[in-house]
């Protein structure tokens, strides 16, 4: 016969079991360690085409004429890089000259002479051919905008469209 006491000891017992269960199996072991995340940022750079448009012009207004294109650089920041710019397609030595559409460049009038500078004034030529005529940056991961500064030079020429394509080479 069970009496009181006896009652709640096995109750006591059963109820310190189930705990002691219960803290076993709540409690947990661990370990750590690292995960390693990497990448490999590359030297990188690119540059868009772009058009230097003189618009319609008169025979007569050819000298001062100074329309303005910007090259488009994108390097990978802390890049150094250099942009030149070749004489075109049709260049006479050191001098760029447009062909006139339907010319075949066999008469000095099939051909509007220019030049391509770095500065509004006109002073400094770009080039690629010699490194001073090359502009240097740094790339800064953001696309960066290197003005380019057209200029005609007095030349006798046909009335026509006028074009030329000069090579602009990113060095980096």
């Amino acid at each position: 016969m069970f009496t009181r006491l006896a009652a709640s000891i096995i109750f006591a017992g059963v109820i310190a079991g189930v705990g002691a269960v219960a803290g076993t199996a709540g409690a947990q072991t661990s370990a750590t360690g690292n995960l390693r995340v990497q990448a490999t940022v590359l030297s990188s750079c690119s540059v868009q085409d772009s058009t230097l448009d003189y618009g319609a012009i008169s025979p007569t207004q050819l000298q001062g004429q100074r329309p303005q294109t910007d090259i488009r650089v994108l390097c990978t920041a802390g890049v150094p890089y250099t942009v030149g710019i070749n004489n075109g397609s049709n260049a006479s030595g050191t001098q760029r000259r447009m062909l006139r559409s339907g010319g075949d460049g066999t008469r000095t009038t099939d051909y509007l002479n220019y030049e391509l500078f770095q500065g509004l004034t006109g002073t400094v030529r770009w080039g690629d051919a010699i490194v001073t005529e090359r502009v240097s940056g740094t790339g800064s991961g953001s696309t960066q905008a290197i003005p380019v500064y057209g200029g005609l030079v007095q030349s006798e020429v046909s009335t026509g469209n006028y074009v030329d394509n000069a090579v602009i080479t990113l060095r980096y």
